[in-house]
């Protein structure tokens, strides 16, 4: 392992605790990897690290790229990132009381009050969009295990990494959409029923234009050297002092003229336009026959790693108001509509979902990013809608809405 000089966390004395080891032999892939997306989405506390090599082959041309990205999560707001790319040597930390962004190579940081969790820029350059990547390593690792089709077992294998062994169950995995072939091989910690190493095999393509669409082959493996849930972390490393040749600046976000987040389009105080969903079995569902009761529809897909970090706030609020009347549902964007049916049942989301594969709702709120959500009242008025997630910003328009006295005395 090559140590960062001013970005040193491995030297700081991390300790772990052991999960505990599961009685169950898992002799059914499908299982398996339903248990582990469950292992990853109920860490709350967490240290991981991923070494990634990347090469992309096409027939004129070829690509090779190695990227190394840390996540450690402490309880009381305090976590710290690093990413470690050929674009550089980028830190995020939060001792739970300031946050620091670092640039390593640019020798700049920002220095702000820690927030709810990390605040990344609006506009993400190459390089800080890496601690974003970091940050959502715990979150797509649990998308991955949910998501994998048609998976088998292979031959248990006993890997090696830095000194350790690591004893694994093995499945393979494939998946198909309609620009893309993807094969993917896991090994997992038969210990913990944590991802230790994955390989991936895919048949892409890059889109020119809307004509053109070049082919592509990638290989990707990853190794996971480190990945401990609730471990114990020395205090220190969570606490961060500039450099003496570092200068503090506003942002980190890349300074390029125009680059200026897009206007939020908002339908706030509009009616919502009344369009046709479709739940996984077909069956369809117009907007228009929520009325009468406060709703709330979140736009997400499982490979947005916002939206998936964005859901147990979600399922909090759903299951806290829903006896004061509040109505929750959800519409995926992914292109399998299985893909989201099978991440909310392992992940115990109940509230209806619809499956928009084609962006019904994107083109009538006129709004593509996601996480959107958006707030309706009981006569179908927008009153609320952003493509950030925010539950207490969230929660003060909902309580709004709703009748029920006590909800508003306890907000």
């Amino acid at each position: 392992m090559r140590i960062i000089a001013g970005v040193v966390l491995w030297l700081l004395g991390v300790g772990t605790v052991q999960a505990q080891a599961p009685t169950e032999k898992f002799t059914d892939p499908a299982k398996l990897l339903d248990a582990v997306a469950k292992t990853y989405a109920g860490a709350d506390t967490f240290h991981f690290q991923s070494i990634t090599e990347r090469v992309a082959n096409a027939e004129l041309h070829r690509s090779w790229e190695k990227e190394v990205h840390t996540v450690i999560k402490a309880r009381g707001n305090r976590f710290r990132i690093e990413a470690r790319t050929w674009l550089g040597t980028w830190m995020q930390d939060s001792d739970g009381t300031t946050e620091w962004s670092y640039a390593r190579e640019g020798k700049i940081y920002v220095k702000r009050p820690a927030g709810e969790g990390p605040q990344f820029p609006k506009m993400y350059g190459m390089g800080t969009m890496h601690l974003r990547q970091a940050w959502d390593m715990r979150t797509f690792l649990d998308a991955e295990a949910t998501s994998a089709k048609h998976a088998t077992m292979l031959p248990e294998e006993t890997i090696q990494m830095e000194g350790k062994s690591y004893p694994c169950y093995v499945v393979h995995a494939t998946n198909e959409g309609q620009d893309f072939h993807s094969d993917q091989t896991f090994w997992i910690g038969k210990k913990t029923l944590l991802i230790r190493k994955e390989v991936k095999q895919e048949a892409t393509a890059v889109i020119v234009s809307s004509a053109i669409k070049m082919p592509q082959h990638e290989e990707e493996t990853i190794l996971y050297p480190i990945a401990d849930l609730d471990p114990q972390i020395d205090p220190k490393l969570f606490q961060f002092t500039p450099p003496s040749d570092a200068k503090e600046v506003a942002t980190l976000e890349p300074n390029i003229p125009g680059n200026t987040p897009p206007p939020a389009s908002s339908l706030a105080g509009k009616q919502l336009p009344d369009i046709t969903l479709t739940d996984a079995n077909g069956r369809e569902t117009k907007l228009s026959s929520f009325r009468g009761h406060p709703l709330l529809i979140d736009s997400w897909a499982t490979w947005c790693g916002p939206c998936l970090e964005w859901m147990p706030s979600l399922g909090r609020l759903e299951k806290e108001m829903r006896a004061q009347g509040l109505q929750v549902i959800s519409v995926d964007r992914d292109e399998a509509a299985e893909n989201a049916t099978h991440y909310m049942a392992v992940h115990g989301f109940t509230w209806p979902n619809y499956h928009d594969a084609e962006g019904k709702l994107s083109k009538a709120l006129a709004e593509k990013r996601i996480p959107l959500t958006v707030l309706v009242d009981a006569k179908g008025q927008v009153t609320y809608m952003v493509t950030d997630s925010d539950e207490a910003a969230l929660r003060k328009p909902i309580v709004a809405l709703l009748p029920d006295t006590a909800v508003h005395a306890a907000n």
